[in-house]
């Protein structure tokens, strides 16, 4: 909690809007997690501080329905990881269209929404082995949906970092 509220500080003084975390671990149980979670957001950062709070769906524990759900508790905005839930839903059919309508609710009061976009390392097979990204984003994990909304910051999440979005930019 400390760190995090070092984090405030820092934003504040630098006039950044946003500190993006995950929930993490599942421990016990999933649901008992959420439920604890949203209790130490509560007890212990002020409404203000949690206005600076988006949280991460991650590809091993939460989807992004679980991320909704505890941001829709704590009105906090949420940050969609699409190769996360790629790799959470491998095997299964997802509409990560409507997954991204459904986040940008959250997003309301805000000019834009964010979204990480990566691609596996070694191409989709278990939600584990595809968790690593690649250096640069595959022409075909770049949904073609996104390019029809506007004011979408998409973070590229590439190894290659600065040569990945140049790479990005070339096929657009």
């Amino acid at each position: 909690m400390e760190t995090l509220k070092e984090h405030f500080i820092l934003s504040r003084y630098l006039g950044i809007r946003e500190i993006n975390i995950h929930i993490g671990g599942k421990y016990d149980s999933k649901e008992k997690t959420k439920k604890r979670f949203v209790e130490n957001m509560r007890r212990y950062f002020s409404r203000e501080e949690l206005n600076y709070i988006t949280i991460e769906n991650d590809e091993l524990n939460y989807s992004i329905k679980d991320v909704l759900e505890v941001a829709q508790e704590l009105q906090i905005r949420v940050t969609y990881d699409i190769h996360h839930e790629r790799c959470f839903q491998i095997g299964k059919e997802i509409d990560e269209e409507q997954l991204f309508l459904e986040v940008q609710k959250t997003w309301k009061d805000f000019t834009y929404q964010r979204v990480h976009l990566s691609s596996p390392r070694y191409g989709y097979s278990t939600s584990y082995k595809s968790r690593p990204h690649s250096d640069y984003i595959d022409k075909d994990d770049f949904p073609k949906w996104i390019k029809k909304y506007k004011n979408v910051h998409i973070d590229i999440e590439a190894k290659a970092k600065e040569l990945a979005v140049k790479d990005i930019c070339n096929f657009f």
